[in-house]
């Protein structure tokens, strides 16, 4: 008997917990119920769901929104970007004293609140709309319109951009409302790369812009922009046709924006568009000292010879814009040598020096320390005095850029003159090309010429192929 009322009471136990704190499945947040650990809010409609997660393979949780019937977890948003809990069952997002949404981890520290304290913690609710909008509204109100939220994540949006959210400017904060770029896949801090609506409706990515109406007349297919301007907003916002699949624009850690489909057939997302449109467009893509290699392997960048990533970790996940330093500091003295590599794009930011040869070309680069590398074409000295940025391999109109390194990345004495040979050897390379066709052009003129006729005895006459099929492409 005991031992039934003792189940009983367990019973009765776990139900008050329950019924304090219904953080599974219900679709708000309030003074009264809060969430932690594996505890989840959804949206009343099932389309999106709140809570703790972890992204790849980091060690670090985080508050995110992510679509509730797309699998693998898809994340659209997310609320402590740049501080992450260790924790999960020992964290908790309620709503604080000040009515603020607020994140504590487990020595009760605030972690991250959406700063909002017009009202006492009792009488405001956190609700997950079926758009996937995070909203803080009074108690007893239901969700806007007409009255607007007292907060909203669609005013803070990350690195994704859903049908409903917003970019643009906000009048009353005077802020932007912006994607920005993770990290690198595994990291949701904030990144280097922007996304917002620059003037007369440009979509602005860094350096890069799209008028409006280009921007919509590419997408249309897909989804309906709407652009509005009043006293609290500038904004361009979106919404899908009736009958699409689901869509969103990711601002990936490279710096690329995507608009990408999901598949429900194969369980993918798809990326239908994307800007720009190869990888070695976007500035700075690998970083100082990086180069970029090619789209088509499992990594577009390397770092070149005598240089290793700034991070390995933002490396393997795909985020190069750190780029890489130096194995080994230079010496700065007659030990310092050069490290060819051929047919490449050249970095920006070069100047320009008086040189009549590739050896008076190598000379002025290494009479400062800070000359990082030099290429000669023959009738020109380019010298870097600055970090090496947007080189690409293998292209073919390329040119040979030689590397400052310092001794310690060469095995021998032997192999360092042999260094020094090849850099001048190619550099000499483009005016050994046009002096070879040239040569040939008049070998083949010569054997081409009108001959008088003679016997041929059987034998057949051979002419040289014309010129243009031995050229190099490189």
């Amino acid at each position: 008997m005991g031992t039934i009322l003792f189940r009983l009471s367990l019973l009765i136990l776990c139900f008050c917990c329950l019924k304090l704190n219904p953080c599974s499945g219900a679709d708000r947040i309030t003074a009264t119920q809060s969430l932690s650990g594996d505890q989840t809010i959804v949206s009343a409609g099932g389309a999106f769901e709140l809570g703790f997660f972890m992204p790849g393979k980091s060690e670090n949780y985080y508050i995110g929104i992510w679509y509730k019937q797309v699998s693998p977890r898809t994340v659209v948003w997310v609320a402590n970007r740049g501080s992450p809990v260790s924790n999960k069952f020992s964290s908790e997002l309620r709503v604080s004293l000040n009515g603020c949404l607020a994140l504590y981890n487990s020595s009760n520290v605030e972690i991250w609140s959406n700063r909002v304290s017009s009202a006492p913690h009792h009488s405001v609710q956190v609700v997950l709309l079926d758009d996937g909008n995070l909203v803080q509204l009074p108690n007893g109100s239901s969700p806007f319109p007409p009255n607007p939220p007292l907060w909203q994540s669609f005013d803070e949006p990350g690195d994704t951009w859903i049908p409903g959210s917003k970019i643009g400017f906000n009048k009353v904060t005077q802020r932007d409302i912006s994607l920005t770029s993770w990290r690198n896949i595994e990291d949701p801090a904030p990144g280097p790369f922007l996304l917002k609506l620059g003037s007369n409706r440009s979509i602005e990515l860094w350096k890069y812009y799209w008028p409006g109406h280009e921007w919509q007349r590419t997408l249309n297919f897909m989804n309906q922009f709407s652009y509005f301007d009043n006293q609290s907003e500038t904004c361009l916002t979106y919404s899908q046709h009736k009958g699409s699949l689901i869509s969103r624009y990711v601002l990936d850690p490279g710096g690329q924006i995507q608009l990408l489909s999901w598949q429900e057939f194969t369980k993918r997302w798809l990326v239908i568009w994307r800007q720009p449109a190869f990888l070695y467009e976007i500035d700075r893509y690998c970083g100082p000292y990086g180069s970029f290699t090619g789209e088509s392997g499992s990594s577009p960048c390397r770092c070149l010879t005598g240089f290793v990533p700034a991070s390995q970790v933002d490396y393997g996940s795909g985020a190069f814009y750190g780029g890489c330093y130096r194995s080994s500091p230079l010496r700065c003295d007659k030990t310092d040598r050069f490290w060819p590599i051929p047919v490449v794009r050249l970095p920006d930011n070069a100047r320009i020096s008086a040189a009549g040869s590739s050896k008076e070309c190598e000379t002025s680069c290494l009479s400062s320390c800070s000359c990082t590398a030099f290429s000669y074409n023959g009738t020109e000295c380019s010298v870097w005095y600055v970090d090496l940025l947007n080189m690409r391999q293998d292209v073919p109109s390329g040119q040979t850029i030689c590397i400052n390194l310092a001794a310690e990345e060469f095995p021998s004495s032997n192999h360092k003159k042999w260094i020094d040979v090849s850099c001048v050897m190619n550099q000499l390379l483009p005016i050994t090309r046009v002096i070879g066709r040239r040569l040939c052009w008049i070998l083949y003129n010569y054997l081409t010429r009108p001959l008088k006729r003679k016997p041929t005895y059987g034998l057949e006459v051979c002419t040289c192929p014309p010129y243009h099929v031995l050229e190099d492409n490189g």
